[in-house]
């Protein structure tokens, strides 16, 4: 022990006071970013951000912030802050991937999608041999609509790496969005056969089946996603809306409630509730309370609001006159079903990391499905349409 202290102390004094001060420096730096990160995840999202900032005026190299920051505002909204800091970070790290990954989604969130390309499309063209990059690249293309892009740089990840279950599930992700169901399947089972316990995988093999209309094995697939993971939302509301398409009215409910005893701010099961009630169960009372709630959770800003309302006056009057003789005519709801989703249950790597398969939200398309009461035909889940990230309510896929 005497010998360890006697040789710290000899490398402390030959190690020059401004190697001290720089490395005290970017340890302090660091710790900076660290509490910044905890108060975001405590939801101190402000706070966090004018931390950060303050952070890179001191130390203008420092990625880890520049990623968060850029990231943060971009989540907040302020997609203008967010490019701001990116194009300087770019500058200031000579081209940092994470952070070009970063801006290019600011670029994507602002409308710019011409800058996206350009900027994923230099990435790819430098980092042509980095799985992780392409894989970033890849969700990147994705999400810029750039579906056979991504789906050509996935086709090179399967053939340098044919047991990764998670390049599997993102095939299966692009061959849905591209209208191939057999080979959504056929990727979904290849990834599931390589890793049979993921419940994002037997989700999204569940999201295939029930759109193409086989319930059975879609209410199969979900039922063993909810053994894998018992607290999982959406499986529940998956599972419920395909229970609803075959008829079972009393397990959809069951699903829906058991969603909402999980989580009961998820809005999505609210909505769906209200659907079952009013346009199966012809309970307008409790269909009116469900859609109510589901209004009271979204933003105050949101457009959706006066479209509920609407519905909820509808239903008002559709309850006044359920007695007579003739039935009212149908309220029609927009239901919503997602995309399966190319996430993992793995943790991922760095916190500084932003692209990859993070959790995401799900990416969503709209259905509507009119209430039988009429004698009318429920539509069965149509083909994707890609709506963006921000879901309305209804059926999602999961992300964790």
């Amino acid at each position: 022990m005497i010998k360890r202290c006697i040789a710290l102390v000899a490398v402390l004094l030959f190690v020059p006071m401004s190697g001290l001060s720089d490395m005290n420096g970017r340890l302090g730096a660091f710790n900076t970013v660290h509490r910044a990160e905890n108060l975001y995840r405590s939801g101190k999202t402000d706070e966090a951000i004018r931390m950060l900032e303050q952070e890179v005026r001191r130390n203008g190299k420092l990625t880890i912030a520049y990623i968060d920051l850029i990231q943060w505002l971009t989540e907040k909204g302020d997609v203008n802050a967010a490019i701001d800091y990116g194009e300087t970070g770019m500058k200031a790290t000579d081209g940092n991937s994470y952070i070009i990954m970063a801006l290019a989604r600011a670029y994507q969130v602002a409308g710019k999608s011409d800058k996206t390309i350009q900027l994923i499309q230099g990435l790819k063209e430098e980092y042509f041999s980095h799985k992780d990059i392409l894989e970033d690249i890849s969700d990147a293309y994705l999400s810029t609509g750039l579906t056979e892009l991504s789906l050509s740089i996935l086709k090179e990840l399967e053939s340098r790496y044919p047991a990764d279950p998670y390049v599997y599930n993102k095939l299966g992700t692009v061959y849905y969005k591209l209208g191939r169901k057999d080979l959504a399947i056929e990727s979904f089972s290849k990834a599931s056969a390589l890793q049979p316990d993921d419940p994002v995988i037997l989700n999204n093999i569940g999201i295939v089946y029930s759109d193409i209309g086989d319930y059975q094995d879609a209410i199969r697939f979900f039922s063993r996603a909810i053994l894998k993971n018992p607290d999982c939302t959406y499986c529940y509301l998956n599972l419920g809306v395909a229970y609803r398409f075959s008829g079972d009215y009393k397990d959809a409910l069951f699903c829906y409630r058991k969603a909402i005893m999980i989580d009961q701010t998820f809005k999505d099961a609210y909505y769906d509730l209200s659907v079952l009630e009013q346009g199966y169960m012809h309970n307008y009372p409790d269909a009116i309370n469900y859609l109510e709630k589901y209004e009271s959770l979204l933003p105050q800003d949101d457009k959706q609001k006066m479209q509920i309302d609407r519905r909820i006056m509808n239903l008002r009057l559709a309850e006044s006159s359920a007695a007579g003789a003739a039935p009212p005519a149908p309220v029609v709801f927009t239901a919503t079903t997602s995309s399966p989703v190319s996430g993992t249950t793995v943790a991922k790597p760095p916190a500084a990391r932003i692209a990859g398969p993070k959790p995401s939200a799900p990416i969503v398309f709209t259905a509507t499905t009119s209430s039988p009461e009429s004698g009318t035909t429920v539509a069965k889940p149509p083909a994707a349409r890609i709506t963006g990230t921000t879901s309305p309510p209804g059926r999602k896929g999961t992300s964790k």
